[in-house]
């Protein structure tokens, strides 16, 4: 940088430098170099003015963004390896707890008694019905959504949720409502074989009017299953709280 002599001053030539900042281990990662944080430009002015003796300073600072710095990971190896593997899921536990569920005698239990009820309540609503067979749809239909709701609540581990009946007083309410379903299944079942018997007239190949001998017997085979399903889960209830 040279400055020209005479009674006046004539502007210096603009001198300019790089300020460079933060070269120290933060500044640098691997396989590329320093990053400066800020530019500088320096101007140095002799004002042409008679007298006028003073120097102007003015520095033009450039302030680069950060986010063009790469970041070095601080940190081990393992940390960073740690960092960059997809968390785990907690759907895993959840899978686990459904699969332990739905492989247990009770879950198994649980299946069939759903199946045994809908195959139940569907045959007869697909019929023709009166009288006390009112009941027996009553029943079936009753105590199969009961058993659906205490089926997903277990399944999906939420039985805490259940006010006054959930908690601890899970496998007691699971007990009561086999018992109960238990219970009013064999009067179902009693109401049933009597229908079937009062129709078995018409089961004749000659027979040419409507008959629902088939459709009662085919009620009474899933009530019998739908109550024996139920007796196994009492049976089944009443030893897990007998062991505690």
């Amino acid at each position: 940088m040279e400055r020209s002599s005479g009674p006046f001053c004539r502007v210096w030539e603009t001198a300019s430098f790089r300020l460079i900042t933060g070269l120290g281990e933060e500044g640098r990662v691997a396989g590329s170099a320093s990053w400066p944080r800020m530019v500088c430009m320096l101007k140095t002015i002799d004002v042409n003015k008679p007298g006028w003796h003073e120097k102007r300073l003015s520095i033009t600072c450039l302030q680069l963004a950060e986010s063009t710095r790469p970041v070095r990971e601080k940190g081990t190896e393992s940390d960073r390896r740690r960092r960059e593997m997809p968390p785990q899921p907690l759907q895993s536990q959840v899978r686990k707890n459904i699969l332990k569920f739905l492989k247990s005698f009770l879950g198994i239990i649980r299946i069939l008694q759903i199946v045994f009820g809908a195959g139940l309540w569907v045959t007869i609503a697909a019929n023709k019905y009166e009288g006390s067979i009112h009941f027996v749809l009553f029943v079936a239909v009753l105590f199969w959504l009961l058993t659906l709701a205490l089926f997903f609540l277990t399944l999906l581990d939420k039985q805490d949720l259940v006010p006054l009946l959930g908690g601890e007083r899970w496998s007691s309410t699971n007990l009561a409502h086999d018992v109960a379903a238990a219970v009013l299944y064999l009067p179902a079942i009693g109401v049933m074989i009597y229908k079937t018997d009062r129709n078995s007239y018409c089961n004749l190949e000659l027979y040419k009017h409507l008959c629902l001998y088939k459709v009662y017997l085919t009620a009474t085979v899933f009530a019998c299953l739908c109550c024996l399903a139920y007796l196994l889960s009492v049976i089944n209830g009443t030893c897990r709280k007998c062991r505690g």
